[in-house]
């Protein structure tokens, strides 16, 4: 059983009350050691903030990604 699965409704409230909380958190768990391009294996990436998300283009080959591409959550934003 993961913490998430433990956690009252009002502690996952408080620890993801902004979307930015929730992004930086998925950023984590994606990217626990830094970002490294899921095609090509670079560390360094251009950030552009989209209307709906972050996007996070590989500086080396550019390949596109997001937190949630990948993931169950793919496609939701």
């Amino acid at each position: 059983m993961s913490r998430y699965q433990k956690m009252s409704l009002v502690s996952f409230q408080k620890q993801f009350s902004t979307e930015e909380a929730c992004h930086d958190h998925l950023f984590k768990l994606k990217w626990a050691d830094g970002y490294s391009c899921e095609k090509c294996g670079h560390n360094t990436y251009f950030e552009t903030k989209t209307r709906k998300h972050n996007l996070y283009e590989c500086k080396k080959c550019r390949y596109q990604a997001t937190v949630t591409v990948g993931t169950v959550m793919e496609k939701t934003i």
